[in-house]
């Protein structure tokens, strides 16, 4: 259980990062409420496709 915490806490901060970066790339202002919810999705959608990444796939060459 605390394993899991720890990965999502990594994960979390590494899509903070990750934001923050685009924001500045893309000369973006967001608020920090909005930011936050930015992050939220981010873990979200991270959430529903890693089944699909994780699926293994035959090696077919």
């Amino acid at each position: 259980m605390l394993q899991g915490f720890k990965e999502t806490m990594k994960n979390q901060i590494e899509y903070q990062n990750y934001l923050r970066q685009m924001n500045k790339l893309f000369n973006v202002e967001v608020d920090e409420k909005r930011f936050s919810q930015l992050v939220e999705q981010f873990m979200y959608i991270a959430e529903i496709a890693e089944p699909l990444i994780n699926f293994p796939l035959e090696n077919y060459l």
